[in-house]
């Protein structure tokens, strides 16, 4: 006679959650997978460069949730503001804005932008219409620039006084009101000559950090009975990641990945 076993039941019931359960692990395998991955970059990370400290504090894993299926990123969301500025080594950028009433102004800016911190002409109340970046450039491209705006400065004022916009003396007050562009930095140590790259050398060892992932997290959660799919999946929660900031993540993987990897 054939009789069911005691724990049949068990096993049907693992077999039924069969789906859920492989999703569970699945996750938690992605998790410790951006672990590994964040651990990674961060000892790519050097303290000699004023901004890659800061930048390693704001790191972090986020599991994004969107129509391309599921995706962790390891990102870092904390602006960047600038405290000091270093007329030698600086140049300006204006961004857009979404203010009618400053889009003229801004337009304006970004016209003759890069500036440097010497020649951008103080404008009343420091409104310059649109976020500025700041990038670390060498002390000769500073020069050089420095140079041409000398040229244009009779013209830009004059254009500045036609859309009546007041010019004070003085140094523009940019500081804690600009931010750093990291997205620059970051690609000009991938890229550059000199440079020190962070990430590639990361992706080249994902096949590596999965395999080691997965070997930490064990499969009896697929069919073991007595771990059901209460299981936790491992995901820190965060808070839903800003749209804007996932389409900057994007942007910046596709530059990354898009150009020669530098062996």
């Amino acid at each position: 006679m054939i009789t069911k076993s005691k724990n049949f039941d068990d096993v049907m019931e693992a077999l039924g959650e069969l789906d859920k359960r492989a999703d569970t692990y699945a996750r938690q395998v992605l998790s410790k997978l951006g672990d590994e991955v964040l651990a990674a970059v961060e000892t790519k990370l050097k303290p000699k460069f004023w901004w890659q400290p800061r930048f390693k504090k704001s790191l972090k894993v986020g599991y994004v949730a969107n129509k391309n299926g599921d995706m962790l990123a390891v990102y870092g969301d904390q602006p960047n503001v600038v405290r000091h500025l270093n007329a030698a080594r600086m140049l300006i950028w204006f961004g857009h804005t979404n203010n009618r009433n400053m889009a003229l102004r801004a337009d304006l800016f970004r016209k003759y932008e890069p500036w440097t911190v010497d020649t951008l002409p103080r404008v009343a109340g420091d409104i310059y219409g649109a976020k500025a970046k700041i990038r670390n450039m060498a002390p000769g491209v500073v020069s050089k620039r420095r140079r041409a705006l000398r040229t244009l400065m009779p013209k830009i004022l004059k254009e500045l006084k036609a859309n009546k916009i007041p010019v004070k003396k003085g140094m523009p007050k940019l500081q804690n009101r600009a931010v750093f562009d990291l997205e620059h930095a970051l690609l000009a140590q991938e890229f550059f000559r000199g440079g020190h790259p962070i990430f590639r050398p990361v992706l080249r060892r994902i096949q590596q950090f999965l395999n080691s992932s997965a070997a930490k997290v064990g499969t009896d959660m697929l069919l073991e009975p007595g771990q059901g799919t209460a299981v936790k999946d491992g995901f820190r929660q965060t808070k839903a990641m800003d749209p804007a900031l996932l389409t900057s993540i994007s942007q910046f993987q596709g530059k990354l990945i898009g150009k020669k990897m530098r062996e």
